[in-house]
């Protein structure tokens, strides 16, 4: 599948259907090893969209996601629209 193809279907949902908060990248879901099948060029075109942000720090004119977590990088991807990681839980609201 081509790469852009993932980057249009998410536009479309995001656009169409429901806006899109983030996405989430592991190597279950991307069925590939990151710093390995990624790296030497797999198939996955998710797994390559990770790369070009992670390692080109590249993003696609206009990408509604921009802010990405690090800190289980390079086990797993957080992508979001705003530093959602940075927000109180509302499990840590007062009651």
């Amino acid at each position: 599948m081509d790469a852009h193809r993932r980057e249009r279907e998410l536009y479309a949902l995001n656009d169409r259907q429901k806006r899109v908060a983030a996405i989430y990248l592991t190597q279950r879901t991307t069925d590939a090893r990151f710093l390995t099948d990624i790296y030497h060029g797999g198939d996955d075109d998710w797994g390559r969209f990770m790369f070009r942000v992670l390692v080109d720090r590249e993003l696609p004119t206009g990408f509604p996601l921009t802010h990405a977590w690090q800190r289980y990088l390079p086990d797993q991807f957080f992508l979001a629209d705003r530093p959602r990681w940075l927000e109180p839980s509302p499990a840590d609201a007062a009651p």
